[in-house]
């Protein structure tokens, strides 16, 4: 209580409240001392490396004169033991006097603040690292209001977090090991707060228990590693809340929209379902690879060797939102493989059910799943069967028709090669491609007891590193040996 009075009147109070937007903040005050003219002096103590802005009001002003307009707001530069603000005056000396004041603050300098919007600021990350922007800006669970341009990375607990802009450490956090999805664990969040050259702040929340490797005070570099990626204060999982933020004259925090570095030196504005890899410039080139530019040509000369375990597997590799999918056959003959998907919230790339089949010992792509949405959620099953391709033919009635769609993968061998199968009385050619380009090819063979099935010459186009099908002949007399020579032509197609 403090009451300055000349005449025995009942006088207001004297009040004092303080703001602080992260934590209570001893290092700063407004105080006032006496002048011996019985004027009310105001000064400001700021022990931080930053500046401070303050903002002064006067619930109660009675017989009192300020020296400058009320209420007042003021700057007051980082490490001042004692600034003088205004005074108070004494207007009728024959009359009592009384004032109240309250004043809230807010580190950093809003009135001179401006944030350089052509910085781009690193992603919060190590260099050639990628994670997915689980919730962007203006996210309907959290950022909004003051929040509104918060980044949450999904990073599990313990991934290194790099500073994303050079700085100065002004505050950090990191003794709570709470957390949960409801408000009553805001103020459980570990952080590190970093000051920046143009007035701007960055935060990082959520930080494991005692994950702050930096210390208050400390000159930081962008891209240097400053914490650990935790789950503690409001959180409903695992991952970074990241922001860059501007102060304001009524004591509180704005978040502001950035710009990133993208992988290739590019600016991008960062959304979510987004995934995004970091890049710091003087390190070591990486490959880009996203999910969502996947396409099935990317997969056309694919087939890697495998051991023998006589039996077919599917796997699977996620990249991203996408969803690989490769069989293998551990046989030595080729199978045909049937797989059929029930899918929520994906896109199969090929045509349902797909047939594809299946070369020995080899692995082979069939096709990928994408969702359709990434903020919800995805499953999927399949259905799968499989039969050796030999008894597929033996069944069939051998046709044209039969092998329309006839297209397997094989490995480089940078030669053309013509095969044949004798499948009952037909005799079935193929043409294989082991070269990596593609080509057009024109063909006509001579024989002696068979009969083709086709016009010659047998022109066809065919793709890189594929065998397909050229045509059949039906063997006049099985009792007789057939003879059969070919010539072909090759054009290879820009």
């Amino acid at each position: 209580m403090k009451i300055k009075y000349k005449l025995p009147i009942v006088l207001a109070s004297f009040l004092l409240l303080t703001f602080s937007i992260f934590a209570d903040d001893d290092s700063f005050q407004i105080f006032t001392e006496e002048s011996s003219s019985e004027e009310i002096l105001f000064y400001a103590e700021n022990n931080n490396l930053i500046p401070y802005y303050a903002n002064i009001s006067f619930p109660t002003l009675q017989n009192l004169n300020s020296s400058e307009a009320l209420p007042y707001g003021v700057t007051i530069p980082s490490e001042t033991s004692k600034m003088f603000l205004f005074k108070l005056s004494i207007n009728n000396r024959n009359s009592g006097y009384s004032y109240s004041y309250e004043y809230i603050f807010v580190k950093g300098d809003p009135i001179n603040t401006i944030h350089d919007d052509d910085y781009l600021y690193l992603l919060p990350f190590a260099h050639g690292a990628k994670f997915r922007v689980d919730q962007g800006y203006n996210g309907s669970s959290t950022h909004f209001g003051d929040s509104s341009y918060a980044l949450d990375f999904n990073l599990d607990t313990g991934t290194p977090i790099m500073a994303a802009r050079n700085g100065i450490v002004v505050e950090i956090k990191e003794d709570s090991n709470i957390g949960g999805a409801s408000r009553s664990y805001e103020d459980d969040g570990n952080f590190v707060l970093i000051y920046h050259n143009d007035g701007s702040f960055a935060n990082y929340v959520h930080l494991q228990q005692n994950g702050a490797l930096v210390e208050v005070g400390d000159h930081i570099k962008a891209g240097q590693q400053i914490a650990l990626s935790g789950n503690t204060g409001y959180s409903s999982g695992p991952h970074l809340h990241f922001s860059v933020s501007i102060p304001t004259i009524e004591g509180r925090f704005t978040s502001i929209p950035t710009k990133f570095l993208n992988y290739d030196f590019t600016a991008i504005s960062i959304q979510a379902g987004n995934y995004c890899y970091s890049t710091h410039p003087g390190k070591p080139e990486f490959e880009a690879i996203f999910g969502n530019r996947i396409t099935n040509e990317d997969y056309n000369n694919y087939l890697i060797s495998i051991q023998q375990n006589n039996d077919i597997e599917i796997r699977t590799e996620q990249i991203d939102n996408t969803i690989l999918f490769f069989a293998k056959n551990g046989f030595n003959e080729s199978y045909e493989l049937t797989i059929d998907f029930v899918l929520s919230n994906l896109n199969a790339s090929k045509e349902l059910p797909i047939i594809i089949n299946l070369k020995p010992l080899s692995e082979n792509y069939i096709c990928f799943l994408r969702a359709n949405n990434t903020g919800t959620p995805w499953s999927y099953s399949y259905d799968l069967s499989f039969v050796p391709l030999e008894e597929i033919r033996q069944e069939a009635n051998i046709s044209n028709e039969f092998y329309e769609n006839y297209s397997v993968r094989i490995s480089p061998t940078d030669t053309f090669e013509i095969k044949h199968e004798s499948i009952g009385d037909k005799v079935v050619f193929f043409f294989q491609n082991g070269f990596n380009k593609e080509y057009e090819i024109k063909i006509t063979f001579s024989t002696t007891n068979l009969q083709i099935s086709k016009e010659q010459p047998i022109t066809f186009t065919i793709p890189p590193l594929t065998e397909v099908y050229i045509c059949y002949f039906d063997w006049i007399d099985t009792s007789e040996s057939w003879n059969c020579s070919t010539e072909y032509w090759y054009t290879e197609i820009e």
